[in-house]
């Protein structure tokens, strides 16, 4: 039975209640805040060595994929206890992160698009925040969350989650859209959020690290 079969096996209305739920919260936060926020400067978090980090546009493609990343693990962590506890972990990191963008609003504009990917990346509405949604970096922080999730699943595919884990939290940088404290900090909450909250379920069910 494929991964999707399984999924659409256990589907349940809970299933389609998270679905709506997690998206829905994440685009309330990101869209709204920034309106908070309308007029002044932000912090800069901003490393002397930042300023020698060259903008690669092709690194879009990887960003982008991080909201297909971040969904992974509910195909595979199914069952109503994994998809639940899951659900709640995305939406427990984007209520931390939405509390430090509205008290710490940290603000990086990046630059203007100079490639034909990262102009397709800028023109999705959704992405633009106007420089705001910093720190912690909520991308970086949910692939993390992903990331750890998967690494409990095969060997192949947690080569493959590092890798595309890897490419996510580099892009966040090279597209000039976080610091690299934003970037340590969504790591680390993604990290803690899982252990408390996801790896508990998964350990009682005895799924093990898989690389």
């Amino acid at each position: 039975m494929s991964i999707v079969s399984r999924f659409l096996q256990n589907f349940t209305l809970e299933h389609a209640l998270y679905m709506v739920l997690v998206p829905s919260w994440f685009l309330t936060g990101y869209f709204l805040i920034p309106f908070l926020h309308s007029g002044n400067a932000g912090y800069n978090l901003s490393l002397d060595f930042e300023k020698k980090i060259a903008y690669v546009p092709v690194m879009a493609i990887p960003y982008v994929s991080c909201y297909i990343f971040v969904f992974l693990p509910g195909l595979i962590f199914n069952n109503q206890i994994q998809f639940r506890r899951g659900a709640i972990s995305l939406l427990t990191a984007m209520t931390i992160a939405f509390l430090f963008f509205i008290f710490y609003p940290v603000r990086l504009i990046a630059p203007a698009p100079v490639g034909d990917i990262d102009q397709i990346l800028s023109s999705i509405p959704w992405l633009h925040d106007n420089g705001w949604n910093a720190f912690p970096s909520l991308h970086v922080t949910m692939a993390t969350l992903s990331a750890c999730s998967l690494l409990k699943s095969s060997r192949l595919i947690s080569v493959l989650s590092i890798a595309t884990w890897l490419l996510i939290c580099a892009s966040t940088v090279l597209l000039k859209k976080h610091y690299v404290l934003d970037v340590a900090a969504g790591v680390l909450l993604g990290a803690a959020i899982h252990f408390l909250l996801v790896e508990p379920v998964l350990k009682k069910e005895g799924i093990k690290w898989r690389l």
